[in-house]
């Protein structure tokens, strides 16, 4: 579910730049005193495109649902122990969502943050040993420093699944080197503007929308010949349509037998080769 953006941007749908630029604006009470109370904030994105975002109760419980919903279909289940190399504080979205979402699954949260440099390394490996780990979740630029950097001996025995996170739909996981050639990868795409929770990845490797029938392609031009995003219904909680900048060309069917993949303008695919 959309968060709350502290009112309707004079221009709608609204990309997260035009959610930032309404928000230069906002008067500080915007954000008190409203019914039913906010109960948690956040950020998307930095420097002059960072929103500010936040939930009520009812809204940060949908959102929770959302990511138990895609981590069971992942199949992450109950007493795994799960190592996750997102950002904390208030990065939307980050550990504290992914940490709301395991707790409800009834799986171990292991918080590490990003991974910058070899110290970093260091001490992901060692709670990874540690803990037994049998799931990851990093975002790509965490994920290429653990596949390129040596792996200790022992440390990745028990790991069965690896969740990416990104924002770009043309992200595509990479083929994996031999100490983890048995490990599943599963790919969580976000759009938090319009909900954290918002794609997937098929085994087809088609991206599909969680929920389509909220989506409609953004039409560009009195022939409606190309696409400039897609448009989310989002008024019934952030009052106004979202505009998010995805490059797609259409919603078609998709092999895998479900709705809402994603036909994308020049489909990227990442090149890795290991030693």
């Amino acid at each position: 579910m959309p968060p709350y953006f502290g009112g309707i941007p004079p221009k709608t749908p609204a990309s997260r730049d035009e959610i930032a630029a309404f928000q230069r604006h906002l008067p500080p009470k915007r954000w008190h005193g409203l019914d039913p109370p906010l109960v948690r904030c956040g950020v998307i994105g930095q420097g002059a495109g960072l929103v500010v975002a936040a939930w009520t109760a009812a809204s940060l419980t949908e959102e929770k649902n959302a990511g138990v919903q895609m981590f069971r279909s992942f199949g992450v289940a109950a007493t795994m122990r799960v190592v996750q190399t997102l950002p904390g504080a208030l990065t939307t979205p980050g550990s504290l969502l992914v940490g709301d979402v395991l707790e409800e699954l009834g799986a171990l949260d292991a918080p590490f943050g990003p991974v910058r440099n070899e110290k970093d390394l260091q001490g992901f490996w060692d709670a990874v040993a540690s803990l037994g780990a049998e799931v990851f979740v990093t975002d790509e630029n965490s994920g290429r420093r653990l596949l390129t950097a040596a792996t200790p001996a022992g440390a990745t025995g028990n790991l069965k699944k690896w969740i990416w996170v990104s924002g770009s739909p043309r992200f595509r996981p990479p083929p994996l080197p031999r100490w983890a050639s048995m490990v599943e990868c599963h790919v969580w795409f976000t759009a938090p503007e319009a909900e954290s929770f918002f794609a997937f990845l098929c085994p087809q490797g088609r991206v599909h929308l969680r929920l389509p029938e909220r989506v409609r392609l953004a039409q560009e031009g009195r022939a409606q010949a190309t696409c400039s995003g897609l448009i989310v219904n989002c008024k019934e909680t952030a009052g106004f349509d979202v505009l998010v900048q995805w490059p797609v060309r259409g919603i078609t069917a998709c092999a895998c037998g479900k709705k809402g993949a994603l036909e994308l303008t020049q489909p990227q695919e990442n090149v890795w080769t290991y030693d």
